[in-house]
């Protein structure tokens, strides 16, 4: 069933875009964090206010998340590195989403629970590339004994 939903030329393309829209989410904001600048400008007054004060403060941190959700990005727009991308984003929006749910952010928690449902269904997609990094080949030792085996070359 999984593997026909695969071939579907509609789906591949949907989650082409689904990659794509996500990514293109991260760039505004790291780009703002990588090049030091605030991405907003909410008064001090608040504890979210207060919250991204101190996150700007932080320095090399905040720079730091920039280049990381800039990163993340180009991971999730290339073939080849989607799903190491996928991972990278999954770990950054569950930290923003539990920013946004802890702080009582109006209305944003919505969108990043959107952004958890796109990450997990990119997880979900390359589900097939994440079970071959636990499969039965985990181990060289395994390896060889398993290929020996299917070449008649030893009995057990």
């Amino acid at each position: 069933m999984f593997y026909k939903l695969q071939q579907n030329k509609f789906i591949q393309w949907t989650i082409i875009h689904i990659r794509y829209l996500v990514a293109l989410a991260f760039v505004p904001s790291g780009f703002t964090k990588m090049v030091g600048e605030r991405f907003t400008q909410l008064p001090t007054t608040s504890a979210i206010g207060q919250f991204f004060e101190v996150l700007y403060l932080s320095g090399i941190y905040y720079n730091f998340l920039g280049v990381m959700q800039i990163i993340t990005a180009i991971l999730l727009m290339t073939q080849r590195f989607a799903l190491i991308g996928t991972f990278l984003f999954l770990a950054i929006t569950a930290n923003i989403w539990m920013i946004t749910i802890s702080m009582h952010f109006k209305g944003t928690w919505i969108i990043t629970s959107l952004m958890m449902f796109a990450g997990l269904i990119l997880l979900y997609w390359d589900k097939n590339r994440i079970s071959e990094l636990n499969s039965e080949y985990d181990s060289p030792k395994k390896c060889i004994l398993q290929r020996s085996q299917e070449f008649g070359l030893m009995r057990v």
